[in-house]
């Protein structure tokens, strides 16, 4: 077995470093070589060699850091995560050798001379430092994250939630820096190309990413609708979400569907299985999977092949006991399955239809049409008891509409 087989995340690291090392590396020998150039020519506009490093080198910060915040918008667990590990870590290491020729090689550790360091302020250009409180600040910020980037391997919402909003801060400050009027030709090409890329990543993300609900922009977007959704209550009915524009109305639904999706759908692919011979066997990726998949239901999902899977839920099997396949009420045909791994599931049950058993036919009916395609109400629901079910924002009842914190109830039918 291969290195980096062995362990992939010391191996990508180690490119990853290789590659940074290589490109701060370059970044100081241009300095050199452009301050002697520079000298040579005669130029009146010359300039230490000094400043040529602090240029240059906030050049590979840029450098590194921008494919570090592409794999943070593509995050997924695996070698994305890995590699946006290496790049984070690494573009700080530049940063940090463009502070060491900015504080020490230029200022000499003269912190009172950098905060009073504006441009208009001093006749050298070369001790010119705007805005240097944001930049101690975000290197003190970005060194904190990285810290528990390495020390904290395990799931923190605050966490996640500080390193989001530190990845936006960092890419909108860098990209004022070098779209900046006083800025080089080519610092203006690098913002260029770092704003492209990234934006290009979030709408990949955007247009063929499911959102994660506990990302930074996810957390954003619905904090915001949340406040509009307040605001209606304290103004007027006008802003309900049924008559905001169009656009406004369909983004606060996509909200709440985030909302639904992170606190009323739960992941059952990591709980162990209770039956491990009904699994099947790993089936290998093929290229035909991004258009179809197997007859049991298997790459449904590319993230998650077995998920859904007919030797996933027969391993996972659910106590079906108040359910029989003898009653012709509701056929199971290919008509009615329109998918190969409903088809294959249903050719393998002794009836092609099922119904409830008499004996639980009593069970709570709710006039929510959400409601009833989403929960079963236990058999202890007596018949003739009328039953409450609070409603979302935005719910439904038998009769229409029902308003934010509304109530939708129903009578339990008698058996007779």
């Amino acid at each position: 077995m291969s290195p980096s087989a062995e362990c992939p995340m010391k191996s990508r690291l180690l490119y990853v470093g290789l590659l940074s090392a290589l490109v701060i590396a370059l970044a100081h020998i241009v300095a050199m070589q452009t301050a002697w150039y520079v000298g040579r020519s005669g130029s009146p506009a010359v300039h230490s060699l000094t400043y040529y490093h602090v240029i240059f080198s906030i050049w590979a910060t840029a450098i590194l850091l921008t494919p570090a915040l592409c794999f943070f918008i593509l995050f997924r667990p695996g070698a994305v995560e890995e590699y946006w590990r290496a790049f984070w870590t690494f573009a700080f290491v530049a940063f940090l050798f463009h502070l060491y020729w900015t504080v020490i090689r230029t200022f000499h550790l003269n912190f009172y001379e950098i905060i009073h360091s504006h441009s208009g302020l001093v006749a050298n250009r070369e001790h010119t430092v705007d805005r240097p409180e944001a930049d101690f600040f975000l290197a003190l910020w970005w060194g904190l994250d990285v810290v528990l980037l390495w020390a904290v391997r395990r799931e923190i919402r605050a966490i996640r939630l500080q390193r989001g909003l530190l990845h936006l801060v960092t890419f909108v400050m860098f990209v004022m820096a070098f779209a900046a009027t006083k800025a080089s030709r080519g610092a203006h090409i690098l913002s260029m190309v770092m704003a492209g890329a990234v934006l290009s990543a979030y709408m990949t993300r955007l247009l063929f990413r499911q959102p994660d609900p506990k990302s930074f922009s996810v957390f954003v977007y619905v904090s915001l609708f949340r406040i509009i959704n307040r605001i209606r209550i304290v103004m007027s009915d006008r802003l309900v979400w049924h008559r905001m524009p169009l656009l406004f109305a369909i983004l606060n639904l996509d909200g709440l569907r985030e909302v639904l999706r992170n606190k009323n759908l739960h992941n059952t692919s990591d709980i162990p299985v209770s039956n491990p011979a009904g699994l099947r066997e790993p089936v290998a990726y093929r290229p035909e999977y991004l258009h179809s998949r197997e007859p049991d239901g298997w790459y449904n999902d590319l993230n998650r092949p077995a998920m859904g899977s007919a030797s996933r839920n027969e391993a996972n099997a659910a106590d079906t006991s108040d359910f029989t396949l003898s009653s012709p009420r509701i056929p199971v045909t290919s008509a009615t399955s329109s998918s190969p791994g409903r088809e294959a599931a249903s050719s393998r049950r002794p009836n092609s239809t099922f119904s409830p058993r008499p004996g639980s036919s009593s069970r709570c009916t709710i006039g929510s049409t959400t409601a009833r395609q989403s929960r079963r109400i236990r058999s202890s629901c007596r018949p003739g008891r009328r039953m409450i079910a609070r409603v979302a924002p935005c719910g439904y009842g038998a009769r229409g509409p029902i308003p934010p914190g509304g109530k939708a109830t129903a009578t339990v039918p008698s058996p007779t």
